[in-house]
């Protein structure tokens, strides 16, 4: 099993012999990718939290049952396909078919969510969001302060030189920082994209 990612590992071992630890560890690593795409329908955060767990504990049924094929299939987009279903069986029931939705009136509800094409692309996006997050949280710890806040002002949009002024050093410092933190925010969306898309 050494030539596995983390993230085929962590699923073989919940779909053979997972420990608490393990689903822990999956939850942590996944439910704020489930989060944003039930989020992205406009559903009230409770109604967010409800799907989100639902989703959930439809992975840890179905989980036995994934077979695992980056060729045929990504785990996240195997992922996606149960958050879009759970998306859509919730916003279909009796209670919650127009209430939580901003529907027009006398449209269908699986009309006016799939008439959306970019639907995959959204999702993409979402995905892409997650990933940076998750880098931008993990390089945190690598660098001082003075480095992170020049990127966050250039990252807004400030130039080198008025990023510079305010943190008190030189315009070609504020360059070398920002190309290094864009260097490890690189890699590590590129290694987090390798360990969780499976």
């Amino acid at each position: 099993m050494s030539d596995l990612n983390t993230s085929q590992t962590l699923i073989y071992q919940l779909q053979h012999h997972g420990t608490e630890q393990d689903w822990s560890r999956f939850c942590k690593e996944y439910t704020p990718y489930i989060q944003a795409m039930t989020r992205k329908h406009g559903l009230a955060p409770a109604d967010c939290e409800e799907i989100t767990q639902d989703v959930l504990v439809k992975v840890w049924k179905a989980l036995p049952k994934f077979l695992y094929n980056q060729e045929r299939c990504k785990f996240r987009t195997w992922l996606c396909t149960i958050c879009r279903n759970t998306v859509i069986n919730f916003i279909n029931s009796a209670h919650n078919k127009r209430s939580n939705l901003n529907v027009p009136d006398g449209a269908d509800v699986l009309e006016y969510m799939h008439a959306d094409n970019a639907l995959s692309d959204e999702e993409e996006k979402q995905w892409r969001l997650f990933l940076t997050r998750r880098a931008w949280d993990a390089i945190q710890p690598r660098f001082k302060e003075t480095p992170l806040q020049v990127y966050a002002l250039m990252l807004k949009g400030a130039h080198a030189k008025e990023a510079a002024r305010e943190c008190g050093i030189q315009e070609d410092t504020a360059y070398k920082y920002r190309k290094k933190i864009q260097d490890a925010m690189s890699t590590e969306i590129r290694r987090l994209s390798y360990e969780l898309d499976g």
